[in-house]
């Protein structure tokens, strides 16, 4: 599984999302001020509210508005600028994460 994937995973856990392959479309999320994801759960292609067709079992992700990465849990293709990179990605997903948690349990 590619990390980003388990990343934008583990930030759902913590969202609470439950059955989102039932609902229709992509469940998109805005991670912080520069990060952006949408996940596609169905078996089909869907468009996301950016316009993008998002493949079955991707996630398409932005940075500051532009197209930085599409990502499943076998490969994926993301940018690699100094301020936008798989790594600067990964942190901010964990930070949203336990953002959630710390609300969840009121720290």
């Amino acid at each position: 599984m590619t990390e980003v994937f388990e990343k934008v995973c583990e930030f759902g856990i913590a969202m609470g999302w439950k059955g989102i392959a039932g609902e229709a479309g992509c469940t998109e999320h805005q991670v912080d001020e520069s990060w952006w994801f949408a996940v596609n759960p169905h078996l089909e292609a869907c468009e996301c509210s950016m316009g993008v067709k998002v493949p079955a079992g991707h996630v398409y992700i932005q940075f500051n508005g532009w197209p930085f990465g599409l990502v499943n849990c076998y490969e994926g293709m993301c940018g690699a600028g100094r301020l936008a990179n798989e790594d600067t990605l990964i942190e901010a997903l964990e930070r949203a994460a336990e953002r959630v948690k710390e609300v969840k349990l009121g720290i």
